[in-house]
């Protein structure tokens, strides 16, 4: 039987039913926002002149969606929609059935035509900086030839590093992220995940137009996404947007963080509020409550457990567990800890394990000793070149990458202490599709997650000391939420140095 719906979701309801125009859902931690979406897909009238999409996070959330959404409400993801108009594109149509068409590297082989075509030969110190520069000229709907200031505040605010650290790399970096975007906008024959997007939005391809649009994760889109969202509106269409605003968490790498308050300003959106966590119990709602006053206790929820652990046994983590840290160090070092014990245990995001290796093949060392030392003077080298330019979360990631391999280094056994011991063991602790075994992540990996018993490891790190900009301080704030709010029953604080 259907649950009956909540006064926060009948009133949006009633408004699809009886209302007119767009709205806004403030949809609070475990709150039912999918349940409550697909209550309103049920009552989006099916006849012919209804074409309705539910925009999902990712491909696995559309998929799961579709077969709780009626057959006339799509499920999709913005770049399935986004890709089925460039397959239209009469300038597209020659490319799009090919299977190599997609790839994800295609702004690295640009660069290598760069140099082997244009003699540019200094590309290599700044080629990291420049794909990054480059997906986010793509994300914020940039042309080759923006204004110089708007450019560089794109590589202030998002802390691009294009390695050597100066002026000089600064303008270089600049200059071939321009002539990169400009060779991928007339290169058609093959597309990247950014491209999806932004040449669907460049090139005006034929976009699918909605009578009724519901879109997910609002707090963490971005302006091209919110670009495209106004073209697949066709005239007198209604939309939906649902997101927490106290769940964005995601401005480090192009989301923006008051995507909300301007979607709400830009569709002239009436606002709803969905205030009811239906997941968590009632000591973490007020916890939670804490940092976002408006989130609920559901009607007879349990009272669950929310203590601080003076001590704790590495044999009583169990395999359903969820270890979440506000850096990736403290649960490396967990982590090993684990291996060690013989105990089974995931991080989550096996990108940042491959930065982590990336990291120390740059040092191009020869001993454990060698290592350590190249790895200190490179992190202490960069971390003051960091906060002098003001990027204090570059110089975190910097910090928190060095303090990550220290901690594998340090908890190698004297039988196996070899740079290709660091790297096996990160590779193996980086597995994040291994199944059985206690989850261990950032915060950041953890949004979505959700579990029975909770460890938020060494706390104090939220609110990070690098955060100095009001945005940097309400993103920490943020975390802390969505830390305490993946627990369903207990939550548990502990420092790393009270596990026994």
């Amino acid at each position: 039987m259907a649950m009956a719906p909540s006064t926060y979701q009948q009133a949006i309801l009633d408004w699809m039913r009886d209302g007119s125009g767009n709205a806004i859902v403030s949809a609070k931690a475990g709150s039912g926002k999918t349940s409550t979406l697909c209550m309103l897909a049920d009552i989006i009238p099916n006849n012919n002149v209804t074409r309705a999409a539910f925009l999902a996070f990712n491909k696995a959330i559309a998929t799961e969606l579709q077969r709780r959404l009626p057959n006339h409400v799509q499920a999709a993801t913005f770049h399935s929609v986004c890709m089925q108009a460039l397959r239209r594109h009469p300038a597209c149509t020659q490319y799009s059935n090919s299977r190599n068409w997609v790839q994800a590297n295609k702004v690295h082989h640009i660069l290598d035509t760069m140099v082997n075509e244009y003699g540019i030969s200094n590309i290599e110190q700044v080629r990291k900086g420049v794909k990054q520069l480059v997906g986010l000229m793509k994300a914020n709907a940039m042309l080759p030839d923006v204004d110089e200031d708007a450019l560089n505040a794109l590589v202030d605010q998002y802390e691009i590093d294009f390695d050597e650290g100066n002026s000089t790399a600064r303008t270089l970096g600049m200059e071939v992220a321009r002539k990169a975007l400009a060779i991928n906008n007339n290169t058609l024959d093959v597309i990247d995940f950014d491209d999806m997007l932004y040449l669907c939005w460049l090139m005006n391809a034929p976009i699918m137009k909605y009578s009724h649009l519901m879109v997910d994760e609002a707090q963490d889109t971005n302006l091209i996404q919110r670009l495209l969202i106004a073209r697949m509106l066709g005239r007198g269409a209604r939309a939906v947007f649902v997101g927490d605003e106290a769940q964005a968490i995601y401005a480090f790498r192009g989301a923006d963080s008051s995507a909300m308050q301007r979607i709400e300003e830009e569709f002239n959106c009436a606002r709803f509020p969905l205030s009811i966590s239906y997941r968590c119990p009632r000591k973490v709602i007020a916890l939670a409550q804490r940092i976002v006053p408006d989130i609920e206790a559901r009607e007879n929820a349990p009272e669950g457990t929310v203590k601080q652990l003076n001590e704790w046994a590495m044999a009583d983590f169990s395999k359903l567990d969820l270890v979440v840290c506000r850096n990736s160090a403290p649960l490396v070092s967990l982590a090993y800890r684990f291996l060690r014990a013989h105990k089974p245990v995931k991080v989550m995001g096996r990108e940042i394990g491959e930065q982590l290796v990336s990291l120390i093949q740059k040092m191009n060392a020869t001993t454990l000793e060698d290592l350590d030392e190249k790895l200190q003077s490179y992190t202490t080298r960069e971390v003051a070149k960091a906060l002098k330019a003001r990027q204090e979360q570059k110089a975190e990631r910097l910090q928190d990458q060095y303090d990550s391999i220290l901690a594998i280094i340090d908890g190698l056994p004297e039988t196996d202490r070899s740079i290709y011991a660091v790297i096996g063991v990160i590779r193996t602790i980086f597995d994040d599709k291994s199944e059985g075994c206690t989850t261990l992540a950032t915060v950041h990996k953890a949004k979505g997650m959700e579990a029975h018993r909770v460890f938020i490891l060494d706390s104090f790190l939220m609110p990070s000391k690098w955060a100095k900009q009001d945005w940097q301080m309400q993103q920490e704030m943020n975390l802390k939420y969505v830390a305490a709010t993946r627990s369903l029953d207990t939550l548990y604080f502990v420092n790393s140095e009270v596990i026994l």
